[in-house]
């Protein structure tokens, strides 16, 4: 099963035709998912086949959509026109979505026909599809850009709009949708790097710990070479009965040397505990450290969460009393009373800090008095991601 497919001429669009199904594939894209969309163009999609015909329908068949790249080329392409017809067969034409790369799409609106159909970038077979001109989306300025990607925002703000319709999703929420995902990356990024700093620094303090280790091992080789000094002396001593108090002596300075080594040799484990005690308190430390980070992260990107949203709020706000300000008017209120009215809608909810004005529900009239008109006003609020119904409102008309 597809979302879309897309039909186009290998001359024309033999770059940006991959460029876009990259582009819509990776739109809004969790992290954890491998593509967002899956879109069929042939030369990714099809395998080796002599049946080249059949699988291209069968792609067609299972495509929620059908993409057409518009061009002079394309509109004269076999392959185009074979496609476009098997849809308009089997699928709808609200389904089918134009996206201009070259050429012109003319329109005459008062004789519901286009304009030189011969010198348009559609195949014949659409000329007398369409009651209304049809919505398509403009790529021909990105076209001549370098950069096709979702880094280019001139090549972004175009994909957007295909994007939106295949999700069947309005543009400005899938674009909010897509920041989202962006922060939700970076958050998981950020948390991979501290895991990675913190394995690091035990490895580091492992290897250190088998350092002194080694040392440790080293120092009792010594100790034990040096016994074995010791017992070749005695033996010398015994076979010279003259020396055997001169070796005597020296034996027992051996032995004390002996018992200074082992002193020092046991001061070094000790040393060697008290260091692995303080790596494991300055383990433990970091650990908090990392947890507080983390907190302070998750608090960040709560907060932006926040801001993004009363953001949102307030833009439906502004958007909702711009079209206030046109039901006014068309009920003939003047600019001055209009503004007086607004200020009286936006006092009424002024003691609720969460309330934020959602939309105008409708205007009734409530009198015909030729000198005081009444005007009830509707309207609904949203409080945070619940939308709410509030009391109407009452206004003279100010005539």
């Amino acid at each position: 099963m597809y979302n879309a497919f897309i039909s186009y001429s290998h001359a024309a669009d033999g770059k940006l035709a991959p460029a876009l199904q990259a582009a819509l594939e990776k739109f809004a894209k969790p992290w954890y998912k491998l593509r967002n969309l899956d879109i069929f163009r042939d030369e990714d999609s099809l395998s080796a086949s002599p049946h080249l015909w059949e699988n291209i329908k069968g792609a067609l068949s299972t495509s929620e959509y059908l993409v057409y790249l518009a061009s002079p080329q394309s509109a004269d392409s076999k392959w185009v026109k074979l496609e476009i017809e098997y849809w308009l067969e089997h699928k709808s034409l609200d389904k089918l979505l134009i996206v201009l790369t070259d050429g012109e799409i003319l329109w005459d609106d008062s004789k519901k026909i286009f304009k030189n159909p011969e010198h348009n970038s559609l195949p014949e077979i659409l000329e007398n599809k369409f009651d209304v001109e049809p919505y398509y989306i403009d790529l021909r300025a990105s076209k001549t850009e370098v950069d096709l990607s979702l880094n280019n925002p001139i090549f972004k703000k175009e994909v957007l709009k295909l994007a939106a319709h295949l999700h069947g999703k309005a543009p400005h929420d899938l674009a909010s949708k897509a920041v989202m995902v962006h922060r939700n990356m970076m958050l998981v990024r950020n948390s991979a790097i501290v895991i990675l700093v913190l394995l690091l620094s035990f490895s580091i303090l492992q290897t250190i710990e088998a350092k002194n280790q080694t040392n440790l091992a080293e120092e009792k080789t010594k100790a034990a070479l040096t016994s074995d000094s010791i017992a070749q002396e005695r033996t010398k001593a015994a076979l010279t009965s003259d020396s055997i108090a001169q070796i005597e002596r020296k034996v027992a300075l051996d032995s004390s040397k002996v018992a200074q080594e082992q002193r020092e040799i046991a001061k070094q484990q000790r040393d060697s505990a008290l260091f692995q005690e303080q790596i494991a308190i300055k383990e433990q430390k970091r650990t908090e450290v990392a947890l507080a980070q983390q907190k302070m992260a998750n608090q960040s990107n709560e907060y932006s969460q926040t801001k993004e949203k009363r953001a949102i709020m307030h833009a439906m706000e502004a958007e909702a009393l711009w079209n206030l300000l046109d039901l006014l008017g068309e009920r003939g209120i003047k600019s001055d009373a209009a503004v007086e009215i607004i200020q009286k809608l936006k006092s009424k909810s002024s003691n609720n800090q969460d309330y934020q004005l959602y939309r105008i529900e409708n205007i009734e009239i409530l009198s015909t008095d030729e000198t005081n008109n009444l005007f009830k006003i509707n309207f609904l609020g949203q409080n945070n991601e619940s939308v709410i119904e509030l009391d109407s409102l009452v206004i003279a008309s100010f005539k």
